[in-house]
């Protein structure tokens, strides 16, 4: 530290916690320290254990960027107000830092303040006083104390990002106007936040507190939490909203409609969830029927759809023509914790690569047809239809995981996605075969990208596909818990020539000698026929490793 301190002419000061070892400034350096660094610029104290900062910072006339992140400091001095050229001042993840300097507004010339991660409660009195400020990550609200939200209004300039946290404190929305977001046209993205328990007294209010918190419509992403009120107010999905991306709507759980968000041009990722008042999504979300002629497409840019933990969401309806001209763009489908869901989803979704279905229940109805999917991941759906449409319904399916689900499949035909790479199956009761097509060829079905096969806990399943299958990338077949399976897949020495690992356990019946497979769990019959390691058809597995010891799952 000597050294620093002689350096009485160094402007710039990086101090960045890499590894697990740093300076803590309160400790080890003198008290003085900054006081010989007085031309320093740019003072970064990232990660650093740091709980204090000297008051000597003050002496610092020329700083004009001074970074504390991810520090555990728990106030700042107040002599740091009279940095007046001090234009950065970042506090990224100071989680102990519970409010900033009550005459912050001194600092004049500031143009950028990033407090994300913190735990404020309220802002200091007349940020509106900050003229010159062009990124606030956050503003925060509070009972009683700091800044009102009409303060915003004087901080024409904001630019990128703006989180608004407590909006619950706001009691009258002629406050809220006076914030005039509208005006703030290079803002980004903004998050309302309303961080209650989600109860008002008023619903009535809470939307024309909303209303009155448009954004520019040069906003591209929109984050709202925990809104209490009913309904939302008809700027929320308007198609004057031409640059918006993204649209987040979480935990307004008093809500029983949602906006007409298919008619937001450019809307790209749509996430609903924990809306515990919606019973029904119907036709409005598509789109207001007066702004559409009979060719528009409602979510005619929409890439991803999210619809997670709505507990009370039960039918999901449209039209015939809607729904066929609805999400020609929609690569992902995750709906997720929606317990009481019956029923409908998309019939038609052609550019769907990514389908997540996931603790639905009761969701009784088809998969939705489309053909050019990807992953499909179904868990917990045991109601849901599997598509068994013809020949290769799902052409380019390369994973499938299915978990508890389709109830009533009994026979599941692998060559319906010839491309399949993955093939996960736990806890199909029913399923009681994997079949393939007849074919006329003398070659047996050919499944060429197949790598891996994994299938546990169905207890019906007594058969793989009559007759020889040839999967030449399989490596690793996994076998678990099918009581009534009695055989493998006939010559696998042959037709699957890159097996490295089959994996046995819980299966009784299991008779067979034409492989020894790498590990035997729990197994039997097969177990005691793992001694004659003179049969020839053992001879070309010996590359594998020994038979291991049963493990658990």
């Amino acid at each position: 530290m000597n050294d620093v301190c002689k350096a009485n002419r160094l402007r710039t000061f990086l101090q960045v916690q890499l590894f697990s070892t740093s300076i803590d400034l309160h400790n080890n350096m003198q008290n003085d320290l900054l006081m010989k660094l007085r031309r320093l610029r740019v003072l970064t104290l990232v990660g650093v254990y740091l709980y204090n900062l000297p008051d000597s910072v003050g002496e610092l006339k020329h700083l004009r960027y001074l970074e504390l992140s991810d520090t555990k400091i728990i106030s700042l001095p107040k002599s740091i107000c009279s940095l007046y050229n001090l234009q950065t001042l970042k506090l990224i993840g100071c989680y102990s830092l519970m409010e900033l300097p009550k005459r912050l507004h001194d600092l004049i010339n500031l143009r950028y303040l990033d407090i994300t991660g913190t735990c404020f409660k309220w802002m200091p009195l007349h940020m509106s006083k900050l003229r010159n400020l062009q990124k606030l990550s956050d503003f925060f609200l509070g009972n009683q104390h700091g800044s009102v939200i009409g303060e915003l209004g004087e901080l024409n300039d904001l630019h990128g990002s703006l989180f608004i946290h407590g909006l619950e404190h706001i009691v009258d929305h002629k406050d809220s106007e006076r914030a005039k977001l509208k005006e703030k046209s290079c803002l980004d993205k903004l998050s309302l936040d309303w961080c209650g328990s989600g109860d008002t007294d008023d619903s009535q209010l809470e939307k024309k507190i909303l209303a009155s918190l448009q954004p520019n419509t040069n906003l591209k992403e929109l984050v709202i939490h925990g809104y209490p009120g009913t309904e939302f107010p008809k700027w929320i999905g308007d198609n004057s909203f031409f640059n918006m991306v993204s649209l987040q709507l979480k935990g307004c759980k008093y809500c029983c409609k949602l906006p007409a968000l298919g008619q937001l041009p450019s809307l790209k990722e749509l996430r609903i969830s924990r809306f515990d008042g919606l019973i029904s999504i119907g036709t409005e979300f598509f789109g207001n029927e007066t702004h559409f002629s009979a060719v528009t497409k409602s979510f005619p840019a929409l890439e991803i759809l999210r619809f997670e933990h709505m507990s009370a969401w039960e039918k999901w309806s449209h039209d015939a023509d809607t729904g066929f001209r609805a999400f020609s763009q929609l690569r992902e489908l995750h709906i997720q914790s929606c317990a009481k869901l019956t029923g409908d989803l998309p019939c038609n979704l052609p550019s769907l690569k990514l389908l997540i279905i996931a603790d639905c229940n009761q969701l009784l109805c088809s998969l939705p047809t489309a053909p050019d999917l990807r992953v499909l991941n179904i868990q917990n759906c045991g109601n849901l239809e599997f598509p068994v449409h013809g020949p290769h319904c799902y052409l380019f399916l390369t994973s499938m995981y299915l978990l508890e689900s389709f109830d009533s499949l009994k026979f599941l035909p692998l060559d319906l996605s010839p491309n399949l790479k993955s093939l996960d199956i736990w806890g199909c009761k029913n399923l009681e075969a994997l079949t393939v097509s007849e074919s006329d060829a003398a070659s047996p079905p050919n499944l060429p990208s197949l790598r891996s096969v994994s299938i546990r806990h169905c207890p019906k399943l007594a058969s793989f596909p009559k007759g020889a299958l040839s999967a030449p990338k399989l490596t690793l077949l996994t076998i678990n818990y099918c009581e009534k399976l009695k055989s493998l897949p006939e010559q696998m020495h042959l037709l699957m020539p890159s097996l490295k690992e089959v994996q046995l356990r819980g299966c009784p019946l299991m008779e067979s000698s034409d492989v020894r497979p790498l590990r035997i769990r729990i197994c039997d019959k097969l177990r005691e026929e793992k001694q004659n390691l003179s049969d020839p058809i053992f001879a070309s597995f010996k590359r594998l490793s020994p038979i291991c010891s049963p493990s658990s799952r």
